[in-house]
């Protein structure tokens, strides 16, 4: 799925909508990972949407329900996942 965005972003660097995919790809993959444990998968998201703040700024996704969310709280939302690796490990 993220070679296919990284395509079309190399492609189109400045298309929102391709970045709008790519954050929600990154929160669902951080999801999946901080379940198996895979906190350095968990560590490149976060590079990920660090990227994608620094390229979209204020860029705003849909979630369910229709709650907005800027980028910078998908990043807070995943940078909280690795941080609670501790708590789940032990």
């Amino acid at each position: 799925m993220l070679s296919r965005l990284d395509a079309l972003r190399a492609a189109f660097p400045q298309d929102q909508e391709i970045a709008l995919e790519e954050a929600k790809a990154t929160v669902n993959i951080s999801n999946d990972t901080g379940e198996a444990g895979d906190w350095g998968r968990m560590e490149a998201m976060l590079s990920r949407l660090d990227a994608l703040i620094q390229s979209f700024g204020n860029l705003r996704v849909s979630g369910r329900g229709g709650t907005s969310y800027s980028l910078a709280d998908l990043r807070k939302y995943v940078a909280n996942l690795l941080e609670g690796r501790e708590g789940s490990s032990g």
